[in-house]
Protein backbone atom coordinates (compact mmCIF):
# COMPACT_ATOMS: atom_id res chain seq x y z
CA UNK A 1 0.00 0.00 0.00
CA UNK A 2 2.62 2.60 1.02
CA UNK A 3 4.45 1.78 -2.50
CA UNK A 4 1.26 2.53 -4.36
CA UNK A 5 1.05 5.75 -2.72
CA UNK A 6 4.98 6.77 -3.07
CA UNK A 7 4.61 5.73 -7.16
CA UNK A 8 1.43 7.73 -7.43
CA UNK A 9 3.65 11.02 -5.94
CA UNK A 10 6.36 10.53 -8.32
CA UNK A 11 4.40 9.87 -11.13
CA UNK A 12 2.45 13.32 -10.19
CA UNK A 13 5.98 15.52 -9.23
CA UNK A 14 6.59 13.98 -13.14
CA UNK A 15 4.01 15.25 -14.74
CA UNK A 16 3.99 18.59 -12.87
CA UNK A 17 8.17 19.00 -14.15
CA UNK A 18 6.88 18.30 -17.53
CA UNK A 19 4.68 20.41 -17.90
CA UNK A 20 6.76 23.42 -16.44
CA UNK A 21 9.93 21.94 -19.52
CA UNK A 22 7.10 22.10 -22.13
CA UNK A 23 5.39 25.83 -21.18
CA UNK A 24 9.44 27.26 -21.23
CA UNK A 25 10.12 26.02 -24.27
CA UNK A 26 6.48 26.92 -25.88
CA UNK A 27 7.54 29.95 -28.23
CA UNK A 28 5.36 33.21 -27.58
CA UNK A 29 3.08 35.18 -29.44
CA UNK A 30 3.91 38.22 -31.82
CA UNK A 31 2.05 40.82 -31.86
CA UNK A 32 1.87 44.12 -34.19
CA UNK A 33 1.89 47.14 -32.17
CA UNK A 34 0.95 50.29 -34.47
CA UNK A 35 1.37 53.62 -32.83
CA UNK A 36 -0.97 56.08 -34.51
CA UNK A 37 -0.14 60.01 -32.87
CA UNK A 38 -2.08 62.89 -34.07
CA UNK A 39 1.41 65.21 -34.26
CA UNK A 40 2.98 65.54 -37.42
CA UNK A 41 7.06 64.44 -37.34
CA UNK A 42 6.69 62.37 -34.30
CA UNK A 43 9.18 60.58 -32.54
CA UNK A 44 7.70 56.84 -31.43
CA UNK A 45 9.65 54.81 -28.81
CA UNK A 46 8.74 51.04 -27.90
CA UNK A 47 10.61 49.85 -24.80
CA UNK A 48 13.17 52.56 -25.13
CA UNK A 49 13.95 51.06 -28.61
CA UNK A 50 12.83 54.22 -31.35
CA UNK A 51 10.98 52.73 -34.45
CA UNK A 52 12.05 53.64 -37.77
CA UNK A 53 7.68 54.24 -38.48
CA UNK A 54 5.05 53.43 -35.95
CA UNK A 55 5.38 50.42 -36.27
CA UNK A 56 6.54 47.18 -34.53
CA UNK A 57 6.34 43.29 -33.38
CA UNK A 58 6.11 42.88 -29.85
CA UNK A 59 5.59 39.82 -27.78
CA UNK A 60 1.87 39.97 -25.63
CA UNK A 61 2.11 41.73 -22.55
CA UNK A 62 3.08 45.34 -21.46
CA UNK A 63 5.16 47.37 -22.79
CA UNK A 64 6.20 51.31 -22.35
CA UNK A 65 5.44 53.50 -25.41
CA UNK A 66 7.36 57.32 -25.28
CA UNK A 67 6.03 59.77 -27.81
CA UNK A 68 7.89 63.18 -28.59
CA UNK A 69 7.07 66.03 -31.62
CA UNK A 70 7.93 69.31 -31.12
CA UNK A 71 5.60 71.94 -29.99
CA UNK A 72 3.84 69.58 -28.37
CA UNK A 73 4.36 67.79 -25.03
CA UNK A 74 5.67 64.28 -24.57
CA UNK A 75 3.64 61.48 -23.51
CA UNK A 76 4.89 57.94 -21.48
CA UNK A 77 2.52 55.18 -21.21
CA UNK A 78 1.91 51.35 -20.83
CA UNK A 79 0.05 49.65 -23.15
CA UNK A 80 -0.87 45.94 -23.24
CA UNK A 81 -0.58 43.95 -25.80
CA UNK A 82 -2.56 40.45 -26.24
CA UNK A 83 -3.50 41.02 -30.05
CA UNK A 84 -2.42 42.84 -33.12
CA UNK A 85 -3.29 46.50 -31.58
CA UNK A 86 -3.48 50.03 -32.73
CA UNK A 87 -2.48 52.35 -29.93
CA UNK A 88 -3.62 56.11 -30.45
CA UNK A 89 -1.30 58.78 -28.94
CA UNK A 90 -3.05 61.89 -28.81
CA UNK A 91 -0.49 64.64 -28.15
CA UNK A 92 -1.07 68.39 -26.45
CA UNK A 93 0.05 71.24 -27.76
CA UNK A 94 2.55 73.18 -25.25
CA UNK A 95 1.48 76.49 -24.80
CA UNK A 96 4.41 79.50 -25.94
CA UNK A 97 6.15 80.95 -23.52
CA UNK A 98 6.15 84.22 -24.14
CA UNK A 99 9.17 86.54 -23.08
CA UNK A 100 8.49 89.04 -20.06
CA UNK A 101 10.53 91.71 -21.98
CA UNK A 102 11.86 92.79 -25.40
CA UNK A 103 14.16 95.10 -27.06
CA UNK A 104 13.51 98.82 -27.57
CA UNK A 105 15.99 101.06 -29.68
CA UNK A 106 15.85 104.29 -29.63
CA UNK A 107 17.50 106.61 -32.04
CA UNK A 108 17.95 109.90 -32.72
CA UNK A 109 19.33 112.30 -35.27
CA UNK A 110 21.07 114.72 -33.00
CA UNK A 111 23.79 113.10 -30.67
CA UNK A 112 23.96 115.35 -27.87
CA UNK A 113 20.06 114.67 -27.25
CA UNK A 114 18.98 113.66 -24.19
CA UNK A 115 16.38 109.97 -24.10
CA UNK A 116 14.15 109.04 -22.14
CA UNK A 117 12.25 105.72 -21.26
CA UNK A 118 9.33 105.87 -18.91
CA UNK A 119 11.07 109.11 -16.93
CA UNK A 120 14.53 107.55 -17.05
CA UNK A 121 17.42 108.64 -18.71
CA UNK A 122 19.16 106.34 -21.09
CA UNK A 123 22.32 107.04 -23.54
CA UNK A 124 21.29 107.39 -27.16
CA UNK A 125 21.16 104.71 -29.42
CA UNK A 126 20.85 102.54 -26.61
CA UNK A 127 18.99 98.98 -26.68
CA UNK A 128 17.22 98.44 -23.39
CA UNK A 129 14.93 95.85 -22.32
CA UNK A 130 11.46 96.67 -22.08
CA UNK A 131 8.80 95.12 -20.16
CA UNK A 132 5.43 94.01 -22.04
CA UNK A 133 2.82 96.91 -22.28
CA UNK A 134 2.69 101.20 -22.76
CA UNK A 135 5.87 102.88 -22.08
CA UNK A 136 6.42 106.60 -22.84
CA UNK A 137 9.55 108.07 -24.59
CA UNK A 138 10.74 111.37 -24.42
CA UNK A 139 13.87 112.80 -26.44
CA UNK A 140 15.18 116.63 -26.36
CA UNK A 141 18.13 118.79 -27.46
CA UNK A 142 19.04 122.47 -27.19
CA UNK A 143 17.83 124.01 -30.08
CA UNK A 144 15.61 121.18 -31.51
CA UNK A 145 11.43 120.31 -30.89
CA UNK A 146 10.79 117.93 -27.61
CA UNK A 147 9.59 114.32 -29.14
CA UNK A 148 7.41 112.23 -26.71
CA UNK A 149 5.54 109.82 -27.88
CA UNK A 150 4.07 106.39 -26.33
CA UNK A 151 5.08 103.16 -27.63
CA UNK A 152 3.26 99.62 -26.99
CA UNK A 153 5.68 96.53 -26.55
CA UNK A 154 4.78 93.76 -27.70
CA UNK A 155 8.18 92.40 -29.64
CA UNK A 156 11.38 94.29 -30.49
CA UNK A 157 10.81 97.95 -31.71
CA UNK A 158 13.30 99.93 -32.76
CA UNK A 159 12.47 103.75 -32.98
CA UNK A 160 14.26 106.07 -35.10
CA UNK A 161 13.36 109.88 -33.81
CA UNK A 162 14.06 113.01 -36.25
CA UNK A 163 13.98 116.24 -33.75
CA UNK A 164 12.73 119.11 -35.87
CA UNK A 165 14.39 122.45 -35.20
CA UNK A 166 13.07 124.53 -32.68
CA UNK A 167 11.20 127.75 -33.96
CA UNK A 168 11.88 130.19 -31.79
CA UNK A 169 8.88 132.96 -32.04
CA UNK A 170 9.95 136.79 -33.00
CA UNK A 171 8.23 139.60 -30.21
CA UNK A 172 7.13 142.83 -31.32
CA UNK A 173 7.25 146.12 -28.68
CA UNK A 174 4.03 148.55 -30.13
CA UNK A 175 5.59 152.22 -29.19
CA UNK A 176 2.58 154.43 -29.78
CA UNK A 177 3.96 158.23 -29.36
CA UNK A 178 1.53 160.83 -26.97
CA UNK A 179 0.17 162.87 -29.99
CA UNK A 180 -1.85 159.88 -30.94
CA UNK A 181 -3.68 159.94 -27.59
CA UNK A 182 -6.81 162.21 -26.57
CA UNK A 183 -5.67 164.06 -23.55
CA UNK A 184 -9.41 164.67 -22.95
CA UNK A 185 -10.12 160.84 -22.24
CA UNK A 186 -10.20 159.39 -18.86
CA UNK A 187 -7.63 156.39 -18.51
CA UNK A 188 -10.89 154.11 -17.84
CA UNK A 189 -12.50 155.26 -21.18
CA UNK A 190 -12.74 152.30 -23.87
CA UNK A 191 -11.71 154.96 -26.35
CA UNK A 192 -8.18 155.28 -25.27
CA UNK A 193 -7.28 151.10 -24.94
CA UNK A 194 -5.40 150.36 -28.12
CA UNK A 195 -5.67 147.22 -29.41
CA UNK A 196 -3.19 145.50 -31.43
CA UNK A 197 -4.63 142.72 -34.34
CA UNK A 198 -2.41 140.37 -36.39
CA UNK A 199 -4.06 138.79 -39.14
CA UNK A 200 -7.37 139.79 -37.77
CA UNK A 201 -6.39 138.55 -34.21
CA UNK A 202 -6.20 140.83 -31.53
CA UNK A 203 -3.31 140.02 -29.56
CA UNK A 204 -3.33 142.02 -26.62
CA UNK A 205 -6.45 141.53 -25.34
CA UNK A 206 -5.12 142.84 -21.51
CA UNK A 207 -3.93 145.90 -23.80
CA UNK A 208 -0.14 144.86 -23.41
CA UNK A 209 2.11 146.64 -25.58
CA UNK A 210 5.75 144.82 -25.09
CA UNK A 211 7.11 141.97 -26.24
CA UNK A 212 4.05 140.58 -28.33
CA UNK A 213 4.96 136.99 -29.09
CA UNK A 214 4.70 136.33 -33.31
CA UNK A 215 5.54 133.26 -35.00
CA UNK A 216 8.00 133.85 -37.85
CA UNK A 217 7.05 134.59 -41.69
CA UNK A 218 4.59 137.04 -43.02
CA UNK A 219 1.82 138.85 -40.67
CA UNK A 220 -0.74 141.95 -41.84
CA UNK A 221 -0.47 143.96 -38.61
CA UNK A 222 -3.46 146.52 -37.56
CA UNK A 223 -3.06 149.41 -34.58
CA UNK A 224 -6.20 150.71 -33.22
CA UNK A 225 -8.37 152.81 -30.56
CA UNK A 226 -11.48 154.50 -30.10
CA UNK A 227 -9.31 157.52 -31.88
CA UNK A 228 -7.26 156.03 -34.87
CA UNK A 229 -6.72 152.89 -37.00
CA UNK A 230 -3.76 152.00 -38.40
CA UNK A 231 -3.15 149.62 -40.87
CA UNK A 232 0.29 148.37 -41.54
CA UNK A 233 -0.14 146.05 -44.08
CA UNK A 234 2.13 142.76 -44.39
CA UNK A 235 5.39 142.40 -42.67
CA UNK A 236 8.12 139.84 -42.46
CA UNK A 237 9.35 139.00 -39.07
CA UNK A 238 12.50 136.74 -38.79
CA UNK A 239 13.15 133.98 -36.06
CA UNK A 240 13.86 134.75 -32.50
CA UNK A 241 14.78 138.17 -33.62
CA UNK A 242 12.40 141.53 -31.59
CA UNK A 243 10.91 144.22 -33.44
CA UNK A 244 9.78 147.82 -31.87
CA UNK A 245 7.23 149.41 -34.05
CA UNK A 246 6.96 153.12 -33.64
CA UNK A 247 4.15 155.12 -34.88
CA UNK A 248 4.90 158.34 -36.22
CA UNK A 249 2.83 161.47 -37.16
CA UNK A 250 3.47 163.23 -40.12
CA UNK A 251 1.99 166.62 -40.99
CA UNK A 252 0.69 167.55 -44.64
CA UNK A 253 0.60 171.19 -45.65
CA UNK A 254 -0.96 172.13 -48.73
CA UNK A 255 -2.77 175.89 -49.64
CA UNK A 256 -6.22 176.03 -51.65
CA UNK A 257 -6.91 178.50 -53.97
CA UNK A 258 -10.15 179.74 -53.99
CA UNK A 259 -12.22 181.41 -57.33
CA UNK A 260 -14.60 184.20 -56.51
CA UNK A 261 -17.35 183.80 -55.14
CA UNK A 262 -15.94 180.45 -53.62
CA UNK A 263 -16.25 180.03 -49.87
CA UNK A 264 -12.87 180.22 -48.02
Amino acid sequence: MKRSVSTLAFALMAFLAASAAHAQFMPKAIWTLTVVVNAPNAVIYVDNQQLPGNQMKVPGGLHNVKVMADGYLAFNGPVNVTRDTTFPVNLQPMQPVRPAAFPLSVYVNVPSAAVFIDGAQIPPSTVVMAAVGPHTVQVSAPGYQPYAATVNVNGPVTMNVPLAPAVIPSTITFVIPQPYHDPDLRPEDPRSEVRIFIDGQLVNPHREMERIAVQPGRHRIRIASGAFSVELGDMEFRPGISYVLELGMSVKVRTVQEGPGQRR
